[in-house]
């Protein structure tokens, strides 16, 4: 280490020939960050530099392209380091660029002879392992045919108005059908269907359900209603001797008691709305009078 340090200062010696050298501090610029191998070998040179050179020494780490730029050694106060080389014996070099004498020429050291060795013979390669067999993939197992879509089974709706409601569902269940009821306003005797929906014969799924509209009894009169509400000034209907002729024949109409219930409550082209006018079971004894009561 002693050696690194007298050779820095002497690599320095003919710069500080000059008259009062160093005048101020002395710059040393390393070109790493702080905290490096190489900032912390020259942070451990400064002092002993110091001491020969008889001036403080400021070590500078300036890094990236700044570090390489000659800008900061045209002061003359200013010397940038580099790391030793691999398999040299010199120090590390200072650079300066300022002013300073030109320095002596060496003395050219003899050649050193090269000694000649016999190459060394490369080991024969031996033979080339076999590579190992790939497996053969196993066969994909073939898809399981689908199954052909099976026909949905239906059935027939058998006709159970005008049957009490417990021999109505005997029937309906025997058949797979599930029941509801739905009792309503009608001039038939209590509990016989009076509407059923689906109709008779018609094909439905055997599970799906049948709603029975049962009779409650004659409390509202239907026709009463069908008479004070106007309907025969719009209406042609048999049963009430209208012949009206604004909305549709209801002697002619298909529609299921629900469904007029439903016209009669919420209204339907020129129909107003009865909902606010007429009670449910005013809308359902006047529905009840016109489908048991139709012609067509």
């Amino acid at each position: 280490m002693r050696k690194l340090a007298a050779a820095l200062a002497v690599s320095l010696a003919p710069v500080f020939a000059f008259a009062a050298y160093p005048d101020r501090p002395i710059k040393l610029i390393v070109p790493w960050a702080a905290g490096g191998d190489t900032d912390v070998i020259y942070r451990t040179f400064a002092p002993l530099m110091q001491k020969h050179l008889g001036g403080t020494i400021v070590i500078a780490n300036v890094g990236g392209a700044s570090a390489s730029a000659d800008v900061h050694l045209r002061d003359g106060q200013s010397f940038r380091v580099s790391a030793e080389q691999p398999g040299q014996d010199a120090p590390p070099a200072c650079t300066n660029v300022g002013p300073a004498p030109p320095a002596p020429t060496p003395t050219p050291a003899a050649p050193t002879p090269t000694p000649t060795q016999s190459p060394v013979p490369s080991p024969s390669p031996g033979p080339s392992p076999s590579p190992a067999p790939t497996p053969s993939p196993a066969p994909s197992p073939s898809p399981a045919p689908s199954p052909s879509p099976q026909p949905q089974p239906t059935e027939l709706v058998p006709d159970v108005v005008g049957q009490t409601f417990e021999a109505a569902k005997a029937r309906l269940q025997s058949r797979g059908f599930a029941v509801n009821r739905r009792d309503v306003e009608s001039e038939g005797a209590a509990g016989i269907v009076v509407v059923q929906d689906p109709g008779a014969n018609e094909i439905a799924a055997p599970g799906s359900t049948v709603t029975l509209s049962v009779s409650k009894g004659m409390t509202v009169d239907g026709a009463t209603v069908y008479t004070s509400t106007g309907c025969g000034s719009c209406h042609t209907f048999s049963a009430a001797g209208s012949t009206g002729t604004v909305g549709p024949n209801l002697d002619t109409s298909t529609k299921t008691t629900p469904a007029v219930e439903a016209q009669v409550r919420n209204g339907s082209g020129a129909m107003p709305a009865y909902a606010d006018e007429l009670s449910d079971e005013e809308i359902a004894a006047v529905a009840a009078y016109v489908v048991q009561n139709r012609t067509g």
